[in-house]
């Protein structure tokens, strides 16, 4: 009697196995189905979370920044080789750039809207490089407050990609 369970219980065992294999087969090509079917699709395309992130980050806000002020104001002139800016060492400021947003054509490019550029002002330590001695200027420093898609040629956005924001030494 105990040969007849063990035979019935191997019986049992070997038949759910088959019906497992079974089982994950129908799963597999069903699930290879839906990978061709969604892989040929352009729809498909427009459901990738990359594409979703880039949808929703539109180019409307101005995105901060950083710019290292002694860099900033050495490319435009504004140093003296007697003194450096000592504080702050950083400006962070509000751009429209190529990084700033998406549009919705490859054509159009984030850049500021129509009179959305101010200027703010900030004050600036310096230390001079003999006589360690700080004093105090007063810049302005360009900003942008709204962004729109724009159309723009390559030269245009290769441009755009390396502009860095116009200062003045205003005292």
């Amino acid at each position: 009697m105990a040969k007849n369970i063990i035979k019935v219980l191997r019986v049992i065992i070997l038949i759910t196995t088959i019906l497992c294999k079974i089982q994950e087969t129908q799963s597999n090509q069903s699930t290879t189905r839906k990978n061709r079917t969604s892989g040929s699709s352009p729809r498909s395309a427009l459901r990738l979370p990359a594409v979703e992130r880039a949808r929703k980050f539109i180019c409307t806000e101005p995105q901060p920044r950083a710019y290292h002020l002694k860099d900033l104001m050495d490319s435009q002139g504004l140093l003296h080789s007697q003194e450096a800016p000592n504080h702050p060492s950083y400006l962070v400021v509000r751009r429209c750039d190529e990084h700033s947003g998406c549009c919705p054509s490859p054509e159009l490019v984030c850049m500021p809207a129509e009179g959305s550029v101010y200027f703010e002002e900030f004050d600036v330590q310096f230390r001079s490089v003999d006589t360690k001695k700080t004093s105090h200027k007063r810049i302005s420093v360009e900003q942008h407050h709204n962004c729109s898609c724009e159309p723009a040629n390559r030269t245009q956005r290769e441009t755009l990609e390396t502009r860095r924001p116009k200062i003045t030494v205003v005292s």
